[in-house]
């Protein structure tokens, strides 16, 4: 008897565990894909977004690259257009000497001294400027001269030594592919810059 009232009860509470989840709402395990309410994604702003609306960000990325590559190219034309101009007006000038290479020269004072060779350590004084007179380095405010192998400096410098008589100082523009060409000289030298150096030769054989 005691048993089969043992059987009873389970099947009671087996039915009444079966009502109760048959009547439970159901649920909803399926999400809804969209973009956060306050995300912004390629500059618009909104719950859902259309792709064909917008720009990918990449894309964007690419048009700026694209901008900057362009003005960079004119700045460089510019930048060569403006040397040019500067040597051809320099050249007609009065005592300016032009080699094959380009370099131009104009003794301001001529020396007497042995010439240096391409061994040669020399001592210098010089100032350097740009075409519109802004100096950017000078021996003469450190305080004392600078010395210099005469193949271990820009090749305009090389040529322009190798010109001089100890003793003398020259003017020399020196043009960008004799200088730092297209590179420049990290904050100091812009690219396709022509230099001009006034270059005092005080010793040709320092060592």
């Amino acid at each position: 008897m005691r048993t089969h009232l043992y059987h009873i009860t389970i099947s009671l509470i087996l039915l009444l565990t079966i009502s109760i989840f048959a009547c439970s709402p159901k649920e909803n395990t399926e999400k809804e894909v969209s973009f956060p309410a306050k995300k912004s994604v390629a500059g618009i702003s909104g719950k859902t977004i259309k792709t064909k609306e917008t720009i990918p960000p990449q894309e964007k990325t690419n048009e700026s690259n694209v901008d900057k590559s362009m003005q960079a190219l004119e700045n460089i034309q510019l930048d060569v257009t403006n040397s040019q101009t500067f040597l051809a007006m320099n050249a007609n000038k009065e005592g300016v000497n032009t080699t094959a290479s380009g370099l131009q020269y104009r003794v301001l004072t001529q020396g007497n001294g042995s010439k240096p060779n391409s061994n040669s350590v020399v001592q210098v004084h010089y100032r350097g400027t740009f075409p519109n007179g802004e100096e950017f380095d000078s021996s003469y405010k450190r305080g004392e001269p600078a010395n210099f192998a005469v193949t271990r400096v820009i090749k305009g410098w090389t040529e322009g030594l190798l010109l001089m008589n100890e003793g003398s100082k020259y003017e020399l523009v020196i043009p960008s592919n004799l200088a730092y060409g297209s590179r420049g000289a990290g904050n100091v030298i812009p690219p396709n810059q022509v230099l001009k150096f006034e270059i005092e030769l005080l010793n040709a054989n320092f060592k």
